[in-house]
């Protein structure tokens, strides 16, 4: 069965799938150098150290703690403390290689930031505890027990709490450190929050500057599939591979590795979808005279489809991959996707069984679109309209061979297309026109 709205549904799925992928690809390198995670959860420990459980980004707040808060000192020997230290990542930047190299320091833990970005809540409160005891010692430098040392810091939030803790515990170490852990583990999971909401807003603007930048226009790219059947079938088929693990596998790529290979499937996109500059409402040819208010309307559209294409990658891969995976059943079978596993699951294996052909000579001397794109029987149906287009005889065995390889540089002549002798989106669009 044959459903345009289910088609331009699986088209904008996969598009809004790459450009998510990319944008999440971004956003993991810069959490990486500036080690936002390591950011947030040292603001959480802050938070639950200084001034009683001060909630994260409470401006007021924070003006009014004083740098001699028993939390605050805490909380910077804390990060200097050994088992803190000891799990800081060397981060070896291009200021510390050009310091090494001149003498001034040795790659250590203390290059870049010092922040770990994950900390077990047994390590916090074993380095909580031990640093207590060191700061707060006995004046006459006897030997200090925990409960000592809590008495002798200066009253606040922070040593109401850990008395608590200690008389709770009935002076018993390790039920106090059990309580510490647990109080952190509490306050962790609203550091998450924090954190996922904060990546969000970041997704969001890396979304918006790649729309913005690439002129993603989620509108026009609607009305393209919606008005051009071969475009959308071209883009299904890149759907079809794209929820293939053979050809994916976008869960064991590190961040670059993922915007770089969903960069590289964003261009290996229809060319007769409306992606990059000019945007489509300024390039008519011929140009066409309009009102001022209609100009304004254009630019108003265009923001609409850029900000729907970053709210679109807020909403992570993952999502839009699921619903890939769903409406691609629909699309083959007409029924529910429940009902139609079964022949979801035999396109799956036809399609694994496509993208990994026999390693002959000819199939490995395939480029990447042609390789993932196009199976043994679409070559040959392109070798045919070669010869038609030509009027010249090509062998019809798999794989492109040399005279294929002219036969498409003399095509890509004829239309002004770049001489490569490689099939791309743009000579494929060509010959099915």
């Amino acid at each position: 069965m044959n459903f345009v709205f289910l088609d331009v549904a699986i088209g904008l799925a996969t598009i809004f799938f790459l450009v998510a992928t990319f944008c999440a690809g971004v956003q993991e390198v810069m959490a990486g150098y500036l080690n936002l995670r390591g950011k947030t959860l040292w603001e959480g420990i802050q938070s639950i150290l200084i001034a009683g459980d001060m909630k994260l980004g409470d401006t007021a707040a924070k003006s009014v703690v004083s740098s001699s808060d028993p939390g605050n000192r805490i909380a910077q020997d804390m990060l200097m403390h050994p088992l803190i230290r000891g799990q800081v990542p060397d981060k070896f930047g291009i200021r510390d290689l050009f310091h090494w190299l001149f003498g001034s320091r040795q790659p250590t833990a203390d290059s870049g930031d010092t922040k770990p970005s994950y900390l077990q809540a047994a390590t916090f409160a074993v380095t909580l505890l031990d640093t207590i005891r060191k700061t707060y010692r006995n004046a006459d430098a006897s030997p200090t027990n925990l409960h000592q040392a809590i008495d002798n810091m200066p009253d606040s939030e922070l040593k109401k709490t850990l008395l608590s803790f200690v008389d709770k515990a009935g002076g018993d170490m390790e039920k106090t450190q059990q309580a510490i852990e647990s109080w952190f583990d509490e306050a962790m999971t609203r550091v998450s929050g924090w954190y996922k909401r904060r990546t969000q807003a970041l997704l969001f603007l890396i979304g918006l500057t790649v729309a913005v930048i690439f002129n993603i226009d989620s509108i026009q790219i609607f009305k393209q599939l919606w008005r051009e059947p071969t475009v959308r079938e071209m883009v299904i088929r890149q759907a079809d591979n794209i929820t293939n693990p053979a050809v994916t596998q976008y869960s064991s790529l590190s961040g670059m590795e993922q915007a770089e290979k969903s960069l590289k499937l964003l261009n290996a996109l229809p060319p007769a979808l409306p992606l990059g500059w000019p945007a489509a409402a300024w390039s008519e040819t011929p140009p066409v005279e309009k009102a001022s208010w209609s100009w304004l309307c254009d630019a108003l559209l265009l923001l609409a489809g850029w900000l729907i294409t970053a709210s679109a990658a807020t909403m992570g891969a993952p999502f839009w991959f699921e619903l890939i995976s769903k409406l691609l059943p629909l699309r083959s079978s007409g029924k529910p996707a429940g009902d139609a596993k079964p022949k979801a699951d035999a396109a799956a294996t036809a399609t694994v069984a496509r993208a990994l052909p026999p390693a002959s000579p000819e199939r490995l001397a395939l480029n990447d679109y042609e390789a993932i794109f196009l199976d043994d029987d679409q070559l040959r149906r392109i070798k045919r309209q070669l010869e038609r287009a030509l009027n010249i005889s090509l062998s019809l065995t798999p794989g492109l061979d040399p005279a294929t390889r002219q036969a498409i540089r003399a095509v890509q002549k004829q239309h002004g297309l770049p001489e490569t002798g490689y099939l791309d989106a743009a000579l494929l669009h060509t010959l099915i026109s």
